[in-house]
């Protein structure tokens, strides 16, 4: 399952952070991002980790993380798929500080570690730019292959690569570990067409006690929305801006505490080609096609990958293939609003009326045949659009305005559904209007010029002439 795993992956012995943590990432393939987790001296240098238990006093007296997602663009590489959905990811900077506690009598010394790749060879998959500090002070870090033998796992053929650094707890006192680093959310397998990342905090009952207090933030590119982000686990989850926030104190984490995010790559494509969108709403979407079936007295949802959903902001997505659409009976004055960062100056819109799937088993859903447009400033402008599946470019004068908000009036449905599939404003930039204004201004000012200075010759040579006039006479 390609994925990446953020996972609190503290343990309390050499054998049963394997053990536990192994089979969470069994069906990872590609990143393992995991805080940090006490290790084996004896195996730090490599080889066969032993299943002898090794008790510890450290206690996690709390955790901070901070995981800042930015949308971003892969290179196009030979052997990838060049479609723009595989190359739409989320750049992924952490940043986790963890004070320990070690309640023992006595100091205790041990090489702390985190895994950063289930497969060795996964060089390119790896976290970057890692860096550790131990009470402010930056440690050296090695990386370390192991290839776990265990009476749960027989025997895996994919080595871990593993990060490890030295820490001496001392007793009765606290100390603070921070890390930071970079690495890439990967697609994911269970849900076609979202971006994935994980963050687990089952394996932190394996420190001593509870987790004391927690905080973990995410910070999302754009406001959360249960159309195009998925969010799983943990909670509850106060919504912050962007950002997603759970507080948690005396946590015994178990798998109900891990948490999953998924974000639409379509979206995450349009914020890097259309940044200026701010967010799409709608009165209301139909949610998918086909809708669930009755197998054996129950509801059955079909395969997911012959679903077809109709979010909002699939009519912005530039894909012709995806389409917001709803259904009149539920919803008889259907609307749908693109909102602006700032206010843009707007001239007319493109658009794909109606939906038209290549796959047969998908029907063709009608498009608009008449829609009112409204503005920010006011203004409203009634539309007659055309039953064509091909682009309809309509032109109006200028409006600046902070959204435009499309109502459909009628629409050429006989099966009381209506759809549109790409809905683009073609915006004015302020630059290009600005130099335009520029020009006309100087054009003006040329002109004054060259009248004044018309006028100023005609003067002189009325003055030359009545010069010449006087003389004469006399």
């Amino acid at each position: 399952m390609n994925r990446v795993i953020l996972a609190n992956s503290f343990k309390r012995n050499v054998g049963a952070i394997f053990i536990v943590f192994l089979v969470l990432v069994a069906a990872v393939s590609v990143n393992v991002l995991a805080d940090i987790a006490p290790d084996d001296q004896e195996g730090a240098s490599g080889g066969n980790i032993s299943t002898v238990e090794q008790e510890t006093n450290v206690k996690m007296k709390s955790e901070n993380v901070v995981i800042r997602l930015t949308p971003a663009r892969r290179k196009k590489k030979d052997s990838e798929d060049k479609s723009e959905r595989s190359r739409a990811y989320l750049k992924t900077d952490v940043e986790a500080t963890f004070t320990m506690l070690n309640t023992g009598d006595e100091d205790e010394s041990m090489d702390v570690s985190y895994p950063i790749a289930k497969n060795a060879e996964s060089q390119g998959d790896e976290i970057k730019n890692v860096k550790v500090t131990v009470d402010g002070k930056e440690v050296q870090t090695e990386k370390v292959e192991r290839m776990p033998q265990t009476s749960m796992i027989e025997k895996s053929s994919d080595a871990s690569l593993w990060v490890i650094f030295p820490v001496v707890f001392k007793k009765k006192a606290e100390t603070e570990i921070e890390i930071t680093y970079y690495a890439s959310s990967t697609e994911s397998s269970k849900t076609p067409g979202f971006t994935e990342i994980e963050y687990r905090l089952e394996t932190g009952a394996l420190w001593l006690g509870t987790i004391g207090r927690g905080n973990i933030l995410i910070e999302m590119p754009f406001e959360y929305n249960d159309q195009y982000i998925k969010l799983d686990g943990g909670g509850p989850w106060q919504t912050i801006g962007n950002n997603l926030v759970w507080r948690f104190t005396e946590l015994e984490p178990e798998s109900d505490d891990n948490v999953s995010v998924l974000l639409s790559t379509d979206v995450i494509k349009v914020s890097l080609e259309k940044p200026y969108f701010e967010k799409i709403e709608a009165s209301s979407y139909k949610e998918q096609d086909p809708p669930p079936y009755m197998e054996n007295g129950q509801f059955v949802n079909p395969p997911s990958e012959s679903i077809v959903e109709y979010y909002p902001y699939y009519a912005i997505d530039g894909n012709k293939d995806t389409a917001w659409a709803v259904y009149r009976p539920v919803d008889p004055d259907p609307w749908l609003m693109i909102r602006f960062k700032q206010s843009k100056i707007i001239s007319g819109f493109s658009i794909i009326n109606g939906f038209n799937s290549d796959d047969d088993e998908i029907p063709s859903i009608s498009g608009a045949k008449r829609v009112d447009l409204e503005f920010s400033n006011g203004e409203k402008r009634s539309i007659d659009l055309k039953d064509s599946s091909s682009m309809q470019n309509i032109e109006f004068p200028e409006i600046r305005t902070s959204y435009i908000k499309l109502l459909i009036i009628d629409d050429y449905s006989g099966d009381e559904r209506v759809a549109i599939s790409e809905l683009n404003p073609k915006l004015v930039e302020d630059s290009a209007r600005s130099r335009s204004v520029a020009v006309l201004l100087l054009n003006e000012w040329i002109l004054i010029g060259l009248v004044i200075g018309g006028i100023a010759i005609v003067l002189c040579l009325i003055i030359i002439l009545i010069y010449l006039i006087g003389k004469r006479q006399t």
